[in-house]
Parts: C-alpha cells; sequence; structure tokens
C-alpha cells in the first residue's frame, strides 16, 4: 500500500510533472483573471455610483434653472403688457395732441383771416360789411 501511495503522491514521469504544471498555472491565470475582473468591476461600479450621483445633481440644477425660467417668463409676460398698455396709451395721447394740434392751427388760421380782414381802409365796402358781421370793428 505504500508503494500505492507514493505513486499518487509523486508523479511517476516528466509528462504528467507537465501536465500537473499546466494545469496548475491555468488555475492562477484564471485566478487572476476573476480577480481583476473584479476590480475592474469595482472600477466600474464606482464609476457608474459618481456618475449617478453626478445625474442627481444635474438633475437639481436643471430644477432651479426650470423654476428660474418660469419666474423670468412670468416677469416678460407682465412686462409685455404693460409694454402694450404704455404703447396703447402713446398712441391716444399721439392722436389727442394731433387732434389739439389742427385745432389749435385752424383757430390760429381763423383768426388771422379776421384780422386781416378787420384792418381799416384796406378792403372795399364789401369786406368791411362782411367783417361787421363777424364782430369785427374795422380800425380807422
Amino acid at each position: 500500500m505504500e508503494s500505492t501511495w507514493l505513486q499518487l503522491a509523486m508523479p511517476s514521469s516528466k509528462a504528467t510533472l507537465a501536465a500537473h504544471l499546466a494545469k496548475g498555472r491555468a488555475v492562477k491565470a484564471e485566478k487572476q483573471a476573476q480577480l481583476s475582473s473584479e476590480s475592474a468591476f469595482e472600477d466600474l461600479w464606482g464609476s457608474l455610483q459618481s456618475a449617478n450621483a453626478r445625474i442627481a445633481e444635474l438633475e437639481n440644477e436643471l430644477a432651479q434653472k426650470s423654476a428660474e425660467l418660469a419666474k423670468l417668463q412670468t416677469q416678460l409676460d407682465k412686462s409685455t403688457e404693460q409694454c402694450s398698455q404704455l404703447a396703447s396709451g402713446v398712441a391716444l395721447w399721439k392722436s389727442k395732441h394731433e387732434a389739439t394740434y389742427h385745432e389749435l392751427r385752424m383757430q390760429r388760421q381763423t383768426s388771422n383771416r379776421g384780422q386781416d380782414s378787420c384792418k381799416a381802409g384796406e378792403f372795399p365796402i364789401q369786406t368791411q360789411q362782411i367783417a361787421k358781421r363777424s364782430h369785427c370793428t374795422p380800425e380807422i
């Protein structure tokens, strides 16, 4: 029995020794690959976690910017409405100004014609009679 045990414990030839050595190296390489893949997995997991954290930060920033945009849009709408009201007011005052200017110009022209026609001695008697009817007194 001792010889059987010795045969099991010690390989009998160089070929079996080489086969066992190759098998050991393969197992070692497989273990190293597993370790490196676990390290790569941990690296990827860490990258994923930091990317998720950055996404959360960006989502918060986006929410803040969206709220700010909504506030600014509301202010813009109010300002646009106010500008429209002011433009309407300006147009109203401009039309009133033009009407007043036109009325005053007409009054001035009428007044100038009346003064010209009321001057003494410059017009024939018909003109003086028209002037009297319009309550102008000629200067004689």
